[in-house]
């Protein structure tokens, strides 16, 4: 990339829109998974296509994990620091969350604390042990990042890492929803495979754009290709679970596509525009973690269509979200404020 489009690539604040965009688009796609699931007549066509955002927060937390700590030094301060900012960001949240997917019935009382250590993980906060697992031994790989220079041994070394989870740990043997990090070893590892590819991406060449805008929307289709409604109505394929345990799938295709908008300029340039996305991308993680209860409740409350479901519970997690980050950041910027006196 030159330096024009890397400084078009990014805002003041430093977050990369069209991964933004992605970001915001595979939460609406866990969101609409969920509505659809709720009724008889569209459940079929909901079966893992939850997941497909799922794996796309998995294989973009890889390739953003070693941009975190690229410019400062790494020492015992900084991990400390690192292992800071992820509870502080996660836990308020997660514990808002518990307490709602309690009171809307989706776990018993006794299970609030055990999802609080991260021993379980009801209805849909099964992600949740898994990214902060994942951000547990995400030094390590920063660590391995500064010792060791060239760009293809670490390549190497992390390909060989997901490798050896997906053959160990096969997705043949997964159970589905699984908090154990192990089985989305592959997945993460994709992301950060893809960090060290985009380092020596030039997409000068004209050829090379084109095929990139290929690859993505390639990725794309074929991410479009595997889902119930496809496989189901057009296809004729009468197996709507087939999703649920394909993240290695999902993940390489994941990848090819971040590749593809890397290499190439129109895929990236569309998505950059689409700033809805990269809205609901800053508030995607309480988005998450409220939408499953928030859809429960309204339907206990108002029973209603799938459409009208989808665009109460959405406008309800919305509002939910942007007061929850509001006081959430005017708690932190007091804290810090108070910290510098």
């Amino acid at each position: 990339m030159n330096s024009k489009e890397k400084k078009s690539e990014m805002q003041s604040s430093n977050r990369i829109l069209w991964l933004d965009t992605l970001r915001g688009l595979a939460c609406l796609i866990v969101f609409f998974a969920h509505v659809i699931a709720r009724f008889p007549e569209t459940v079929d066509y909901s079966y893992g296509v939850g997941k497909i955002g799922v794996w796309f927060f998995m294989v973009s937390g890889g390739y953003l994990l070693l941009m975190s700590g690229k410019t400062e030094k790494i020492g015992i301060k900084w991990i400390l620091r690192f292992y800071v900012k992820k509870i502080v960001k996660i836990y308020p949240c997660l514990i808002i969350g518990v307490l709602l997917t309690w009171y809307a019935g989706l776990m018993e009382k006794c299970d609030i604390i055990k999802n609080l250590l991260l021993i379980k993980g009801s209805a849909h906060l099964w992600f949740i042990p898994v990214i902060i697992k994942f951000y547990l031994i995400a030094p390590l790989f920063i660590v391995f990042d500064r010792i060791v220079k060239n760009d293809l041994v670490k390549a190497v070394s992390f390909l060989g890492i997901g490798t050896v989870a997906a053959i160990v740990w096969p997705f043949t043997k997964y159970p589905e929803n699984s908090i154990e990090l192990r089985w989305y070893v592959p997945v993460f590892m994709m992301g950060i495979i893809i960090y060290y590819i985009s380092k020596h991406i030039k997409n000068e060449d004209g050829k090379l754009r084109i095929l990139g805008d290929m690859l993505a929307v390639g990725a794309a289709i074929g991410i479009i290709m595997l889902t119930p409604l496809v496989r189901l109505k057009l296809l004729g394929l009468d197996n709507p679970w087939f999703l649920q345990n394909k993240y290695i799938f999902l993940g390489l295709l994941w990848s090819v596509m971040i590749i593809g908008i890397l290499m190439g300029r129109v895929v990236k340039k569309l998505l950059e525009m689409i700033k809805p996305l990269q809205m609901l991308s800053v508030i995607s993680y309480p988005v998450y973690i409220f939408h499953y209860p928030v859809i429960f409740l309204l339907i206990w409350l108002f029973e209603p269509s799938v459409v009208l479901l989808f665009i109460e519970a959405f406008v309800a997690t919305l509002i939910i979200s942007v007061i929850y980050n509001f006081i959430f950041g005017l708690v932190v910027r007091l804290v810090k404020k108070d910290g510098d006196r």
